[in-house]
C-alpha cells in the first residue's frame, strides 16, 4: 500500500541562524520524546528543504502523523543551544502545491 504523505511549511523564529542538519535532528528527537519509537515510525519526519537565511523550511510526514508532527515541532524550544520557535505556515499534499501557495520557487540543484 502506498504511503500518503503531507508536507508542512514552517518558519523558525530565532535571533541566530539555525543549521539545517541540527534542526532535522531536533525535530526527530522531539517526535521521539513525545511519541516514542512507534510514533517516530508512524510519522516518518524528514526535512525536505530549509533556508537558514530566512528561516523557512518544509518537512514531510505521513498523512496520519500531521497533527502529531505539528505538536512535536511546537514543543521545540532550543536547537544546538540557540533559542528557537517553530511556527507552522501551511500543510499540503504535494510539494508543488505547497510552493505555489506560499510563492516559493523550487530550489536550484
Amino acid at each position: 500500500m502506498k504511503v500518503r504523505r503531507r508536507y508542512i511549511a514552517f518558519k523558525t523564529v530565532s535571533e541566530e541562524e539555525i543549521d539545517g542538519a541540527k534542526l532535522a535532528s531536533s525535530i526527530s528527537r522531539a517526535v521521539l520524546n513525545l511519541w516514542g519509537v512507534h510514533g517516530l515510525s508512524t510519522i516518518q519526519p524528514k526535512l525536505i528543504q530549509y533556508k537558514p537565511e530566512d528561516g523557512c523550511g518544509i518537512v514531510r510526514c505521513t498523512h496520519i502523523g500531521v497533527q502529531m508532527l505539528r505538536l512535536s515541532m511546537a514543543s521545540i524550544s532550543e536547537v544546538d543551544g540557540k533559542t528557537v520557535s517553530l511556527c507552522t505556515l501551511r500543510v499540503s499534499g504535494t510539494l508543488k502545491a505547497l510552493r505555489r501557495k506560499l510563492g516559493w520557487r523550487k530550489p536550484k540543484p
